[in-house]
């Protein structure tokens, strides 16, 4: 999935550094509950950076409420990273339907 989202950020003009490697599951949910005090803090860099875990997260069938309170906070506030986390989802779909 990472060489398909990062096919998808690069097409979409929205690639990220190569050197950048998603977060540990563990930490994203930590800081997910660190933020919750202050959602406002969590940016669309902040965002993007966790779609990965998130949308894996979702494919799995998790709570990703629970897991990721805060990305799910913000999606729902912000149409351009909900866009392109329904796009990165519905391309997991597919790939995970072959």
């Amino acid at each position: 999935m990472n060489q398909l989202t990062h096919f998808l950020r690069h097409l979409f003009g929205r690639s990220t550094p190569p050197t950048a490697a998603p977060l540990p599951a563990e930490f994203a949910t930590r800081l997910m509950h660190l933020l919750q005090d202050d959602p406002s803090a969590f940016h669309c860099e902040d965002v993007h950076a966790l779609l990965d875990l998130f949308v894996e997260a979702k494919l799995r069938g998790e709570d990703v409420a629970h897991l990721m309170p805060i990305v799910e906070h913000h999606l729902k506030m912000c149409g351009y990273c909900e866009e392109e986390m329904e796009t990165l989802l519905a391309m997991a779909q597919l790939e995970n339907s072959d």
